[in-house]
């Protein structure tokens, strides 16, 4: 399994308390009772692990001096580490140049602090190292004459030896990340400024491609004013990431500001009664479908209506946008996929004849695939270019309620019947994250811009979900 938790301590009660105690997650739990076995764990599964608890003082090798050591090493700096230490440790002393990357936690302790410790750690991971918190040239060990020792030199070394074993993955040459993407800016009109706060997540401390550990999502925030929230049917994220949008059968399209979870503005009267939205790729235009009316376009600035498509675009319950803002994506209960022409309103055709009775619909950000939910099918995902079906995702991914992709394509964000979201990855078909996010059905979800944060909804409330810090 690529998601692994590493806890090292020589206490099997304290092991079976910490494991008791982590967070709810699609992960495997490695133990390690003291430091020699667990510098072999990190050794050999450092690409997998994702979380290293360690024990203060361990026995043949400390934890405190692995700690050290890892947080010093390129290829393991980056993965969150919480020490376990006692009052009597002195941590301050032996760790002064290194705490603010790692969490510590003082048994004993209860879940709610453990917790907090490793939130704490995963965002302390990712911040920016100082100069002199870079690793140091060795040049002893490493004659500038001499050849690089083979792994078969590198197993000699003492086992004890807490650098030599870290030290046997070499810095990795320097490798220029790819760009982000952008956005594609509005060629007529900006995206609104409604004073709307950014939301701040660990994102700022990141370099480019570090995965966002959605296993240790929790709710950080909930919509405290349920009259506001209440019918709710779905959500769409801006591309700026500082607000979404959400409609209702018994509401108005609404503007939302993402930080806080408070209403900004409503739409048009007239915008009473969408089951579905989704925003253009450039933020100028909202477009809604709905059981009982056909599809309308609204300006994103002013809230009122641009354009109605023809009468055949009714009974939609869901809207993708392809990434060029081209393609009008929609999925009915009742008929098959259909698209549309964004600019003329002109229905294109079916995607396929087999995409009958979808209940959500989601497009990859470089518009190849296209991914559809279900209540009585498990999630299936077509290519977008000949309609193809490719496949199921997993067995299990039925009563599909509501869809949404993290930005980087790796998971898909799903809700169901039950009030549960799900993430999962979509490679493995693994699920990352289970999270009994509302006590009746998930109505929307949406994965803010930079992929740190989920917001969802039900008929009565709307819930942020991310890392708190």
């Amino acid at each position: 399994m690529a998601n692994r938790v590493l806890i090292a301590d020589d206490n099997s009660a304290m092991r079976i308390a910490i494991r008791e105690m982590l967070p709810g997650g699609k992960f495997e739990v490695v133990e390690a009772v003291d430091g020699k076995a667990a510098l072999a764990t990190i050794k050999e599964e450092h690409e997998n692990l994702r979380l290293i608890i360690l024990k203060y003082a361990l026995p043949q090798i400390e934890g405190w001096k692995i700690l050290q050591k890892a947080q010093m090493h390129p290829k393991l700096q980056n993965i969150p580490m919480v020490l376990v230490a006692t009052e009597k440790d002195p941590v301050a002393q032996k760790l002064a140049d290194v705490l603010d990357y790692c969490a510590v936690v003082t048994p004993p302790f209860e879940r709610k602090t453990f917790q907090k410790a490793i939130k704490s750690a995963i965002a302390n991971a990712q911040r920016p190292r100082t100069p002199q918190d870079q690793p140091k040239a060795q040049p002893k060990a490493q004659p500038k004459a001499q050849k690089a020792p083979t792994p078969q030199a590198k197993a000699k070394g003492n086992p004890d030896d807490v650098a030599t074993l870290i030290s046997a993955h070499p810095e990795p040459h320097p490798v220029s990340p790819p760009p982000s993407p952008v956005a594609p800016e509005s060629e007529s009109i900006p995206i609104p400024d409604n004073g709307a706060h950014p939301v701040h997540s660990p994102l700022e401390f990141l370099p480019p491609g570090t995965p966002i550990p959605y296993e240790f999502f929790d709710c950080v925030q909930t919509n405290g004013n349920r009259r506001q929230a209440y019918g709710v049917q779905d959500i769409a994220m801006s591309p700026d990431g500082l607000t979404f949008y959400t409609c209702g059968e018994n509401s108005y399209i609404s503007r939302w500001e993402l930080a806080t979870l408070s209403k900004i503005e409503q739409f048009s009267l007239y915008s009473k009664g969408a089951h579905c939205i989704t925003v253009s790729p450039d933020g100028s235009t909202v477009i809604s479908g709905a059981h009982n009316s056909n599809l309308k376009l609204w300006n994103i600035m002013t809230g009122e209506l641009l354009d109605t498509l023809s009468d055949q675009s009714m009974g939609i319950n869901s809207l993708a946008i392809t990434p060029d803002g081209q393609i009008i994506i929609s999925s009915s209960a009742h008929s098959n996929i259909k698209l549309w022409d964004f600019t003329t309103g002109e229905l294109l055709g079916p995607l396929n004849d087999q995409s009958m009775a979808v209940t959500s619909v989601v497009i990859s950000s470089d518009g190849s695939t296209v991914f559809t939910g279900s209540h009585d099918s498990n999630i299936k995902f077509w290519d977008f270019a000949t309609g193809e079906l490719l496949g199921p995702l997993n067995v299990k991914s039925f009563r599909v309620t509501t869809l949404a992709l993290t930005p980087d394509n790796q998971c898909i964000v799903s809700g169901d019947e039950q009030g549960i979201i799900n993430i999962t990855r979509l490679d493995t078909g693994e699920n990352l994250r289970t999270l009994k996010a509302h006590q009746t059905a998930v109505n929307g979800v949406a994965v803010s811009p930079d992929g740190w944060w989920i917001v969802s909804a039900s008929d009565t409330e709307i819930k942020l979900w991310g890392i708190a810090e």
